[in-house]
């Protein structure tokens, strides 16, 4: 009887209990409206980088969407090693290509998605309300029918709003992971594109190399038969054989190069075992155009970094009330029953067991002073990165567009000069009105103009991916 009388209580106390959290909700809005003085966050599960991006960070459980393709649900996908649809043939790849395999393999991509599952389990667990405890209450007193028995239960209730800011703080953390997915995103893609163009000029001057052999060779062939018909020298032979050589040599040395090029490529791209034997794109082709101003804009109110680090300005400024309302403390409260093996000697009660702390010393205070040191730390941090981006992007556009000038002088004026003077002196080279250190200084300006020609446009091309990376662009070029 007196048990069921208890369980009864004990009911009413956790429908009680049970309401605590919702008035710690309803109390919680008060706290953001008229202390806090911003917006309340939104709730955890929104889980959605900001419009301004141009893809949503997957769980970690999802494989990591290309550009176009729908998001699906399920494992994350073995390791690709095999040619998209739609390639031009086996092992070689295009940019595009490249991208949506390193969407689904590169480590960087990868981790920063598997942190935001982290980051989104940490928001939920801040705002979990305490559990009730089962408590004695006192010590229980075993004396065969003299014995006297207690039991209860307690819950701890959360004042002022704790748990709502607890998880606003976890929240922004939420979203500072996003950002970070979204950056870790783009410096991937950017060291892709970077690496892409690099194999690409490589490959391109190679090609240069290897004709430059074939022009040896064919000058050295010519000075051979001059020297049969009594109108050469063994030196001119000598001077060609060794010019042979050099490029000979330099195409080995080409060759090397563009083996190392080609596994870091794929080791970027997240596969190292990734078989590359060439890449298929435009060096010449146009290249797209950056607005000062534009790309100043974009990078001081839309790059991730600088999202991120407004983020962590609205985390402090959440941590800080949070530390500021420490001090209050949070009453423990239950019922209990008290009753006796012997009704006649140990009468049944009931009762409310109340506990909390008295803030008389500790009130916190020194964790609110840390947290004003943080908050004022982050709005620092807030211009030093908007600043090293704005400095990043004026060095790299110089760079962009010195290349650009040096590129288009090569290609206009440059190229067509050295190619005209080395057809006109080759032509008096074989009609015997001129010597070979002639012959010898217009091929080597020949061949360098053309090697200056591809530096150049790998210079604006790499410089060209560097500025979309700080633009976030997702297509390029």
């Amino acid at each position: 009887m007196h048990l069921r009388r208890f369980l009864n209580v004990i009911g009413l106390v956790c429908l009680g209990l049970a309401a605590a959290p919702g008035l710690a909700r309803a109390e919680d809005h008060a706290v953001w409206s008229q202390v806090l003085g911003f917006e309340r966050l939104p709730p955890v599960d929104a889980g959605v980088i900001p419009a301004t991006y141009e893809m949503q960070a997957p769980r970690v459980n999802e494989p990591i969407p290309a550009a176009s393709a729908p998001r699906r649900s399920g494992p994350v996908p073995p390791t690709i090693a095999t040619q998209p649809a739609g390639s031009l043939s086996a092992n070689i790849w295009t940019l595009e290509q490249l991208v949506q395999i390193a969407e689904q393999n590169n480590p960087s991509i990868r981790k920063a998605a598997a942190q935001i599952q982290s980051a989104r389990g940490d928001a939920t667990q801040a705002g979990l309300y305490p559990n009730p405890n089962f408590d004695t209450n006192n010590p229980e007193l075993i004396g065969g029918q003299y014995s006297a028995l207690n039991v209860g239960a307690i819950q701890e209730i959360v004042v002022k709003g704790k748990l709502r800011l607890n998880r606003a703080a976890a929240n922004q953390a939420l979203v500072q992971a996003q950002l970070a997915y979204v950056t870790a995103r783009f410096d991937a893609l950017t060291e892709i594109r970077l690496q892409f163009y690099a194999v690409l000029a490589a490959e391109r001057r190679l090609v240069v190399l290897r004709d430059l052999v074939q022009i040896a060779e064919q000058t050295r062939h010519a000075a051979v038969g001059r020297v049969q018909a009594g109108e050469g020298t063994e030196t001119d032979v000598l001077l060609l054989t060794v010019e042979l050589q050099r490029a000979e040599v330099a195409v080995v040395n080409a060759e090397t190069k563009l083996v190392g090029l080609k596994r870091k490529l794929a080791a970027t791209v997240g596969i190292p075992e990734l078989s590359v034997a060439a890449v298929r794109g435009d060096l010449f082709g146009p290249v797209p155009r950056f607005d000062d101003e534009q790309m100043k804009q974009y990078i001081v109110n839309d790059n991730s970094e600088v999202q991120t680090a407004r983020a962590e300005i609205l985390r402090n400024r959440v941590l800080l009330r949070r530390a500021e309302v420490e001090a209050y403390p949070n009453p423990t409260i239950g019922p209990v029953l008290y009753w006796g093996l012997n009704p006649g000697t140990v009468p049944t009660q009931f009762g409310i067991t109340v506990v909390t702390p008295l803030p008389l010393w500790n009130r916190n205070q020194g964790n609110i002073d840390s947290q004003r040191g943080d908050l004022a730390a982050s709005a620092g941090n807030l211009g030093a990165v908007q600043n090293d981006l704005l400095g990043s992007a004026a060095d790299t556009l110089h760079q962009h567009l010195a290349a650009r000038q040096l590129a288009d002088r090569i290609g206009s004026d440059i190229l067509p000069n050295a190619k005209r003077s080395q057809e006109l002196v080759r032509s008096g080279f074989n009609k015997g009105l001129l010597d070979i250190s002639t012959l010898l200084a217009a091929q080597k300006s020949l061949i360098q103009a053309n090697l200056d020609y591809i530096d150049a446009l790998e210079d604006v091309w790499t410089t060209a991916a560097e500025l979309a990376g700080l633009l976030q662009r997702q297509q390029f070029p």
